[in-house]
């Protein structure tokens, strides 16, 4: 295994891939996916490329941080600093949401497989249609 040995195979078989990383991971992925689709003279624009973070959606950074520290919040990921899941995470106000979201984009990721943190409940789903999207911008 290993992201190299699973990279090269995706370059010579895969159609999709998603990565549920950091944006700096997603980079590298992607440039080493890129690299691998090269040396095999495949078109790397044929992958492909998603995000599968956990979302919920707050109104003030407050609440967002109250969340994280709670047993069911982001510290469901025990031992991962608030700071890294809000990083890796669509975790935050939306304006926040709405940031880190376009940071994907633009660095290539053409889906979401979003992991609802409110669920069984719709509001963070509702709210990422209403608000978040609309504002993203696709090149």
């Amino acid at each position: 295994g290993g992201e190299k040995v699973k990279l090269r195979i995706a370059a010579r078989r895969a159609d999709l891939t998603n990565w549920q990383v950091s944006l700096e991971a997603f980079e590298r992925k992607s440039t080493l996916l890129a690299q691998y689709c090269e040396e095999i003279g495949r078109p790397f624009e044929e992958i492909t490329r998603t995000h599968g973070p956990d979302c919920r959606l707050f109104d003030t950074e407050a609440d967002t941080l109250a969340w994280c520290e709670s047993e069911g919040g982001g510290a469901l990921w025990e031992g991962t600093p608030t700071e890294r899941y809000l990083a890796e995470n669509l975790v935050g106000t939306v304006d926040q949401v709405i940031e880190k979201t376009q940071a994907f984009v633009d660095a290539g990721c053409r889906g979401l497989i979003l992991w609802l943190r409110d669920y069984p409940g719709d509001e963070t789903l509702r709210r990422f249609v209403a608000e978040v999207v609309p504002a993203l911008k696709v090149s």
